[in-house]
């Protein structure tokens, strides 16, 4: 299970993150004035907590896939497994990660990374245009543009299909 909690300010999410008795860890940086500010609980064999300052308005998202967590924010997604951040994947301004069967695909506001369930880059793939709507089905990712572009991507090998 895995569960977000918002807070509007960062004394009021340092009490909830102190109270914790879990693994917690915090990831972001508090210097940005309008930070999305939240704690996402992962409840399963090892409970956690993690504190997350987004420093855009985007909902922080993450995905549990075997013994790796996911979590995509700001303008990346870090992997994390034994309380240790073990990889993290950078790009510009982070939207969303989708699971799919044995890949994560994370959406950035310009480009796409997929990862495998154990945390290796897959494949990126720079849309040009800003990413206004996404969705998979089956194999298949498919994106719109802001300026109306749509694309269908193999989500296998990031191949843009015809």
């Amino acid at each position: 299970m895995i569960a977000y909690e918002e807070y509007y300010s960062i004394e009021e999410l340092m009490i909830h993150y102190q109270k914790c008795n879990d693994m917690k860890m915090f990831l972001g940086s508090i210097d940005s004035k309008n930070a999305r500010l939240c704690i996402i609980t992962i409840r399963g064999n090892v409970n956690c907590k993690i504190a997350i300052a987004n420093k855009y308005p985007i909902k922080p998202r993450c995905v549990k896939k075997n013994k790796l967590l996911f979590v995509g924010y700001n303008d990346q997604v870090d992997i994390i497994s034994d309380k240790q951040l073990v990889a993290s994947e950078r790009e510009f301004c982070f939207y969303d990660l989708l699971d799919c069967n044995d890949k994560i695909i994370a959406i950035f506001e310009i480009g796409i990374i997929c990862l495998t369930s154990d945390g290796s880059l897959l494949w990126r793939f720079d849309v040009g245009d800003i990413v206004s709507n996404f969705y998979v089905s089956g194999d298949v990712l498919c994106i719109e543009t802001f300026e109306g572009v749509k694309m269908r991507i193999n989500v296998s090998n990031g191949q843009l299909l015809k």
